[in-house]
C-alpha cells in the first residue's frame, strides 16, 4: 500500500479497556435494528448477556476482563456501522485503537471478519482475566514526568511501561503490591501524580506472555485480509498492512508496551489532524491535544454525536 500525505481524511480511534461505563449503547440499540440483530448475533457468539450488562450492569461485572472487552468491541462496532450506514463516503483515511480498540479498528477495516474477531475477543477476555486472577495486577498512570523519570521509577519498584500515552501521560504495569506502594511514594509529589487504572491486571506486560502464545496459535487459524484503510499498530507505532504483520501484532501487543503515542505521531506526519473517538471515555480525545493541541478530534459514543460529527464533515 503507498503511503502519501493526506490533508482531507479522518483518523478513527477505538477505546480500549478502561473507557467501558453502565448504559453505553443502549441509545443505539433504542433507535436502530441494525444495532439491535448486531447485538443479538453478539450475545449468542459471546455467550454473554452484553445488553443487559451494558445497558444495566452493575459496574463490577461489566468492570470484569472476560466483560468489558467483548462490551466495548461490540459498541464499537455497532458506532462504526452506523456512521457507515448513515454517511457511506465519510472520508476515512485511518484506523488505530488502543489496546482491545486495534481489534475493533481491524474489524471496522475489513481486516478481520466482525464476528470472527469477535469470537477471539472473547478469548482475550477469558485468558486475560485467568492471567490476573492467579497473578494479581494493577495499572496506574504516571502525569507529569518525563519518560526518563518513570523508566527509572519502573526499575527502582520492578514494574514494566505498559502505554507511551503521551509525552507526560505514561503507565506502568506489574505486581498489586508494587504498583500501589509506587502509586502511595509518588503521593504529594509536587510535580507528578499517579493514577490507578480500573483494570484487573498487569496487562501490556511480561505477566501476559501466555496469553501472547495462545493468541498467536488462534490468529495463525483465522482469515486475515489487508485492510480497507491504513491501520496503526500498537506494537510498533507503524500502519501494519500484512496479514502475517497483523496477526503478529496482536498477539505481541497484549504483553508489550503500547506505542499509542507513536501512533499518533504517525497519523500527524501523514497530515491526519482531524479524529474521531469511537467509544465511551474521551480519554483517546484528551491524548491527541496533548500531543497536537490545534488537531480536532470529536467523541463519538452515542447517537446524538453522529449529528455533530456528520456535520462537521460536511462543512
Amino acid at each position: 500500500m503507498e503511503i502519501g500525505r493526506c490533508s482531507n481524511g479522518w483518523g478513527l480511534l477505538f477505546a480500549g479497556q478502561g473507557a467501558q461505563r453502565v448504559g453505553m449503547g443502549k441509545d443505539l440499540w433504542e433507535a436502530s435494528p441494525l444495532v439491535r440483530d448486531w447485538y443479538r448475533k453478539a450475545e449468542q457468539i459471546a455467550g454473554l448477556p452484553l445488553t443487559r450488562v451494558s445497558f444495566e450492569g452493575p459496574m463490577e461485572e461489566l468492570s470484569r476482563t472476560s466483560v468489558c472487552q467483548p462490551a466495548l468491541y461490540v459498541q464499537g462496532m455497532a458506532l462504526y456501522w452506523l456512521l457507515q450506514s448513515h454517511c457511506p463516503d465519510f472520508p476515512t483515511i485511518a484506523l488505530a485503537g488502543l489496546s482491545l480498540g486495534e481489534w475493533t479498528a481491524h474489524a471496522a477495516a475489513g481486516s478481520l471478519d466482525p464476528y470472527e474477531a469477535l469470537e477471539l475477543v472473547v478469548q482475550r477476555g477469558r485468558w486475560m482475566e485467568e492471567v490476573a486472577q492467579e497473578k494479581p495486577g494493577a495499572m496506574t498512570a504516571i502525569l507529569g514526568l518525563p519518560l526518563h523519570a518513570v523508566e527509572e521509577l519502573a526499575r527502582k519498584f520492578g514494574v514494566e511501561v505498559a502505554n507511551y500515552n503521551a509525552p507526560t501521560q505514561i503507565v506502568l504495569s506489574g505486581r498489586k503490591d508494587r504498583i500501589e506502594k509506587l502509586t502511595q511514594w509518588l503521593q504529594g509529589n509536587k510535580r507528578a501524580r499517579a493514577v490507578l487504572l480500573p483494570v484487573s491486571g498487569a496487562f501490556h506486560s511480561s505477566d501476559m506472555r501466555e496469553v501472547e502464545r495462545k493468541l498467536s496459535g488462534a490468529l495463525e487459524r483465522l482469515s486475515i485480509r489487508p485492510p480497507r484503510f491504513w491501520v496503526f499498530s500498537n506494537r510498533t507505532g507503524g500502519i501494519v498492512t500484512e496479514p502475517q504483520e497483523i496477526r503478529r501484532s496482536l498477539a505481541e501487543q497484549v504483553s508489550h508496551p503500547v506505542l499509542w503515542e507513536g501512533c499518533l505521531r504517525k497519523m500527524l506526519e501523514l497530515g491526519i489532524e482531524r479524529f474521531v473517538e469511537i467509544g465511551p471515555g474521551g480519554i483517546l480525545c484528551g491524548l491527541v491535544r496533548r500531543i497536537h493541541p490545534n488537531a480536532q478530534c470529536l467523541t463519538y459514543e452515542k447517537l446524538a454525536d453522529l449529528i455533530e460529527i456528520l456535520h462537521v464533515s460536511q462543512g
